[in-house]
């Protein structure tokens, strides 16, 4: 009897450990909403500092999936670059820093990008908000990379009301206008907060949309990236106490800069345009076949927005590279989740792509995981490393090199992008383990060399270094045909060579 009760028990196990593994299958194409932020830090949501209002959002990622180790690049259009491609940085050039408004470069035109690849399967592809990946050759701009439409910015960053932009670089031009719909300048909405502006946009894209075809809408806000105008009112007022001041932003222990409050209510009406994101997918019908992904693009630039994490905008430190974010979707099999298994921001190539049915078309040789399973059911992450950065700048006499393996962090030479230049730090290491030590406060090389153990990842950066480092791509002249008087005071392209 004992033996036929074991017998019993041992296929019933393998009998609901086969039911465990028949996941859900996806069967029509989702809609996929990508919502961006710009410089938003770890300690910027609600959900890591109380003081933040953003309850929209937390509530979202309370009944889906937060993503507590989501890796990004420490700078913009690095990041970028990243998401759309799912190749690292430092393969395509593009570790040194983000692309400035008048530098003759963009993503190289030969690599398909994410909306390429979805328009394949029927997509209806729309940007609203900050492109940043390049505009001086018209074949950099969205709309020759795979959007069937583009409401936004080239460059980094406009004054929030006007669209406009100051520049010093050819003199006795000062200003210009940067907001373009599809490839022509456009002035729609001027005097609008830029957050609401976008938000309102990105609406209007969900309601005129063909219920039956796949959405995929990639919305990237300019906000909470400074400098930062007044924002509305409405916004401020949240930030406001009884006697009508400005309560304290971030911690007790923790100074609020001069953008502080500004920022905090720029991140609530970032908020304010999620929930209405959400509403309208609701009322169009989309929701119910739809997947919202939100990260920031890096880390903090003030020196409270990333606490307790060190670092900040441009660091391989914490605070640079691991970004806020979350995935919302009826579609996720398990929700009320803090994912901390470890990603990076190339993962979202082959996981958007895998629940659109093209995982087969994903190119060898990419730096991309499908991280589906993990998101949706807790599978392990299949990602073991990331490798944050390698770059050299000889003329500099500059070395920066960044690496997660499992749960050590290794950090050699300086830890800034080598846009800044610490030429003290070149031949500087750091270990860390993040498990532990999250906010890397203990340098492991400080108590023991381990070289056993930090050998092995020097050589393997170096490897990277000699096979698959591509020479940074940051051209430091600025040609006068870039000037925007030339083209009637508006950022445009024409002015360079595309990169193939």
């Amino acid at each position: 009897m004992n033996k036929f009760y074991r017998t019993l028990v041992f296929v019933l196990y393998f009998i609901t450990s086969d039911a465990r593994k028949n996941h859900r299958k996806i069967d029509s194409k989702p809609h996929i909403i990508l919502i961006l932020a710009d410089d938003l830090g770890w300690n910027e949501v609600s959900w890591h500092n109380n003081r933040i209002k953003t309850p929209y959002m937390e509530d979202l990622s309370e009944q889906g999936v937060r993503l507590e180790q989501s890796y990004v690049s420490p700078k913009c259009s690095p990041s970028r670059a990243a998401l759309m491609t799912g190749i690292y940085p430092f393969r395509i050039g593009l570790q040194r820093g983000a692309i400035e408004r008048f530098q003759a470069t963009g993503l190289n035109t030969s690599i398909q990008i994410l909306p390429q690849f979805l328009k394949t399967a029927g997509y209806k592809n729309h940007l609203v908000g900050k492109w940043h990946l390049g505009y001086c050759h018209k074949d950099y701009l969205p709309n020759n990379r795979g959007f069937d439409t583009f409401l936004g910015q080239y460059n980094h960053v406009t004054d929030y009301y006007t669209r406009k932009l100051n520049y010093l670089d050819f003199p006795p031009n000062t200003e210009a206008h940067d907001l373009h719909k599809n490839s022509e300048p456009t002035y729609e909405g001027v005097g609008e907060f830029a957050t609401d502006f976008f938000s309102r946009k990105a609406v209007e894209v969900i309601e005129n949309h063909n219920s039956s075809e796949p959405l995929f809408l990639y919305l990237a806000y300019q906000a909470p990236h400074m400098n930062i105008q007044k924002p509305p009112q409405k916004y401020l007022d949240l930030y406001k106490n009884s006697e009508d001041k400005f309560n304290k932003v971030y911690q007790d222990n923790l100074h609020d800069d001069f953008q502080a409050v500004y920022r905090a209510a720029a991140i609530s009406a970032l908020d304010s345009g999620v929930k209405q994101v959400v509403e309208a997918l609701k009322s169009a019908g989309l929701y119910d076949n739809s997947i919202l992904v939100f990260s920031t693009d890096n880390g903090g630039s003030a020196d409270s927005s990333n606490y307790p994490l060190r670092g900040k905008k441009e660091q391989v430190y914490e605070g640079g590279v691991r970004g806020v974010g979350f995935v919302h979707s009826p579609l996720l099999e398990e929700t009320g989740v803090k994912l901390t298994r470890m990603m990076y921001i190339t993962d979202w190539l082959a996981t958007l792509m895998h629940v659109a049915g093209l995982e087969k078309m994903i190119p060898p040789g990419l730096d991309t995981f499908n991280m589906w399973p993990s998101i949706s059911y807790g599978k392990r992450s299949p990602r073991t490393e990331i490798v944050l950065n390698v770059d050299q700048d000889t003329f500099w006499n500059t070395w920066s090199a960044a690496i997660i393996v499992g749960r050590f962090k290794f950090i050699w030479g300086q830890s800034w992008l080598l846009k800044q230049k610490h030429e003290e730090d070149y031949n500087k290491q750091e270990l860390y383990n993040l498990k532990k030590d999250p906010s890397e406060e203990i340098n492991l090389l400080t108590i023991s060399k381990r070289r056993g153990f930090v050998a092995p990842i020097r050589a393997k950066l170096m490897d990277l270094f000699r096979t698959q480092m591509a020479e940074a791509d940051y051209p430091l002249l600025r040609s006068k045909v870039a000037d925007p008087a030339l083209f009637g005071g508006v950022l445009s392209s024409g002015w360079c060579e595309k990169k193939v």
